[in-house]
């Protein structure tokens, strides 16, 4: 896993822990509750093992665009996990592109294809779901 991909996976594995905190506010998060809430809400065929849980929540994987729709359906997550930053400095951090905007969904899809995370299928697949969402 190539470093961007590293801080991205940390990064939502962050990101996913806060959103179920802040749903579930008197509930011990695990992965076994993560595993069993996100299973009533998904498709039979996109359900997830405790050990993809687990890996989730310990910002270990990154979830499929199809099981990043039902986090985004059910806590409402976005994709700033990936998205916020661009670009890795010399020493290994990651820097915001300042110059960048956020606005628009063709330059966060431009930006998730230079991420290397997406192939083009899962752009489109985003850029569609987001339009669908903004339409709404």
């Amino acid at each position: 896993m190539d470093k961007y991909r590293k801080e991205s996976a940390l990064r939502f594995g962050v990101r996913l822990r806060k959103l179920l905190t802040k749903k579930y506010p008197y509930t011990r998060i695990t992965s076994v509750f993560l595993a069993e809430q996100y299973n009533l809400r998904a498709n039979s065929s996109e359900t997830i093992s405790n050990e993809t849980a687990r890996k989730w929540l310990n910002g270990i994987s990154l979830p499929s665009v199809h099981r990043f729709q039902v986090l985004q359906v059910w806590l409402g997550m976005d994709n700033e996990f990936v998205a916020k930053y661009t670009d890795i400095a010399s020493d290994g951090t990651f820097l915001p592109t300042p110059s960048e905007s956020l606005n628009s969904i063709d330059s966060i899809a431009s930006i998730m294809s230079r991420s290397q995370l997406f192939d083009s299928k899962q752009i489109d697949f985003i850029k569609n779901t987001l339009l669908t969402v903004i339409s709404k």
